[in-house]
């Protein structure tokens, strides 16, 4: 596995700026939930599927600030666009199914498998896959095979095989493959005791009991709440919550010298997205077992795919040495790891390096294997 530390002085090359229209897609996933995508169409573009991350709406992917949209930097470099909203996830007529015990394995076993076979049914080629966080660790656990069964979601090599041919490529940001430190960061780029003692509590029984009666964690409800207030009291508030987002309030999500007062704001009031109890609690588990069950430390060796993985040196969330793990067991061929300095979690996909670093290598990587 080749590391890449890109240089400093690459430029910017982000999306122009202008306004593209998005077209929505619904498509009906194996147990019938609806989901929905956004596209960015370029008939004859290569097409490629991007996934928001956890607790993330769509607009992880597409930030309404300008220059730090994914999805809209790719589609002004030629690319067929298609923004995913896994389930639970968005807000109104913009959600992907309803409220529910929704897991990490579902996204991976359901949603994936009809979000991809509706853009070869639209495009006629096959996408490449872009996920952030969640997203890039539930689009690795597709391409292990993930499978629904009784007892939960389980790897299958025969799926894996299949999906194979499915999938030109695959970039991971960010992933949460595993937790050597058995904790995150919530106040720093490393990982804290406030980190492991939130993950501990929701990893206990008594979390799971409580978790079990909340099938939706509406974590965006109070921000919004606050920041919408009439007049200037709704500004207050929203200047309040980023100036404390810029100092240690959030340093375990993003280092704030890499995010515009701008950029946390959109993160704050149109990024912020609901959870699901279970999704929360198998989080936690993860978290406090160190990582994955073995089986998938196991079917990531069956990934194929050409496989990039982009970590940040100052994440506290999926660390450095967490991913730089779970990287090594996956089989992508060929398959790179790629770490950006001085970079946290959610500024790998909207701050600053991640117009000068992450939008260039994605772009180069999905055209290398389209």
């Amino acid at each position: 596995m080749r590391t890449l530390r890109p240089s400093q002085k690459r430029q910017n090359v982000s999306e122009p700026q202008v306004t593209h229209a998005r077209d929505v897609h619904r498509v009906a996933a194996e147990d019938g939930v609806l989901l929905r995508l956004e596209r960015y169409a370029t008939p004859g573009g290569k097409p490629v599927l991007l996934l928001h991350g956890w607790m993330q709406s769509p607009r992880g992917m597409d930030s309404p600030v300008m220059g730090r949209s994914v999805a809209r930097h790719l589609h002004a470099h030629g690319m067929d666009v298609f923004v995913g909203c896994m389930r639970g996830h968005g807000d109104g007529l913009q959600r992907s199914g309803a409220a529910g015990h929704w897991t990490p394995g579902d996204h991976a076993a359901l949603d994936l498998p009809a979000m991809v076979k509706l853009i070869r049914k639209v495009t006629g080629r096959i996408p490449a896959l872009v996920g952030h966080s969640l997203g890039g660790l539930v689009s690795l656990m597709y391409l292990a095979g993930a499978t629904s069964t009784k007892g939960g979601t389980t790897p299958h090599q025969l799926a894996s095989a299949r999906r194979r041919r499915l999938v030109s490529s695959v970039t991971a940001i960010a992933p949460p493959l595993a937790f050597p430190s058995r904790s995150i960061g919530l106040f720093g780029d490393k990982p804290d005791r406030a980190g492991k003692l939130v993950c501990r509590f929701g990893a206990s029984d008594m979390g799971r009991r409580l978790l079990d009666r909340v099938p939706t964690v509406p974590l965006q409800q109070g921000i919004r709440r606050l920041t919408g207030a009439p007049g200037p009291v709704g500004r207050v508030i929203t200047a309040g919550l980023v100036k404390a987002c810029r100092g240690n309030a959030a340093r375990g999500f993003w280092r704030p010298e890499n995010m515009g007062p701008d950029v946390i704001a959109a993160e704050l009031t149109r990024t912020l997205d609901a959870t699901s109890g279970a999704e929360l609690h198998q989080m936690a588990s993860w978290v406090t077992q160190g990582g994955l069950p073995a089986e998938w430390y196991e079917a990531l060796r069956w990934v194929k795919n050409p496989t990039l993985i982009i970590a940040g040196e100052k994440d506290g969330v999926s660390t450095l040495e967490g991913v730089t793990t779970g990287a090594s067991m996956i089989g992508g061929d060929p398959r790179r790891l790629m770490v950006v300095e001085d970079a946290g979690h959610n500024d790998l996909r909207v701050g600053v390096r991640a117009t000068t670093h992450v939008y260039p290598a994605v772009t180069d990587w999905i055209h290398k294997y389209a």
